[in-house]
């Protein structure tokens, strides 16, 4: 009964999330209008420093998106202040991209600012706690 308490407890607390959730090498956000939902993988924690990662993205029905256009600016909201890095993506195919040259300059919280051409401005920020 405990450990079912714990997982409810858990499960809600991450829905209150709010559009995002995360775990150590994997976070997701949706973008506002629910088109586009980003899953953001890291080989193993992200951590300070160049970081590269493989998005995957679905539409609200959960099919994979190939051949989209975006761009990805890494982002610290509690600072107010982007990176130095520029980072790069390309199209894996599948609905799968691989985004590199992700810099995090100093630990704390940072988001994934997803912006996709079309909808126009749509966005969603995957969100990383970095050590």
């Amino acid at each position: 009964m405990r450990k079912w308490l714990l997982v409810a407890t858990a499960a809600g607390a991450l829905s209150s999330c709010g559009g995002s959730s995360q775990s150590d090498s994997c976070a997701s956000g949706t973008s506002q209008s629910g088109a586009y939902t980003v899953t953001a993988c890291a080989n193993g924690a992200p951590a300070r420093g160049v970081d590269t990662f493989v998005f995957t993205v679905a539409d609200a029905n959960g099919v994979p998106q190939p051949g989209l256009n975006f761009t990805v600016e890494p982002w610290m909201p509690d600072m107010n202040h982007g990176s130095p890095g520029m980072p790069s993506i390309s199209d894996l195919g599948g609905g799968k991209y691989q985004v590199s040259n992700v810099v995090f300059t100093m630990p704390g919280v940072w988001q994934l600012r997803t912006t996709f051409s079309s909808p126009s401005g749509e966005d969603a920020n995957p969100q990383f706690n970095i050590d």
